[in-house]
């Protein structure tokens, strides 16, 4: 049987698919060396697509935390942060 591979994810590819699961409204992104942080705003289309988001990221290789930050947080309700080893600044050079 042959095997099927994902498509690894870079960095920039993050907020797309975020984007695509929740809706077109984000409210506040951030990259890092090691990841990339999408706030997901309550106001978002479909909030719930947050799951689909992690199913989609962790499809491609990426580690996610999902935080709930509450109404009060201007950035947005939830933070998707997406990590992955091969990011972080340096990785892979000798």
């Amino acid at each position: 049987m042959a095997e099927r591979h994902q498509r690894q994810l870079r960095p920039r590819d993050v907020l797309p698919v975020v984007a695509a699961c929740v809706g077109p409204i984000i409210g506040h992104t951030e990259y890092t060396a090691a990841g990339v942080a999408v706030f997901v705003p309550a106001s978002a289309p479909r909030p719930e697509g947050v799951e689909d988001a992690t199913a989609a990221l962790e499809a491609g290789g990426c580690t996610v935390a999902v935080e709930d930050l509450g109404r009060a947080d201007t950035r947005g309700r939830w933070r998707v942060t997406a990590t992955k080893p091969d990011w972080a600044l340096g990785a892979g050079r000798s």
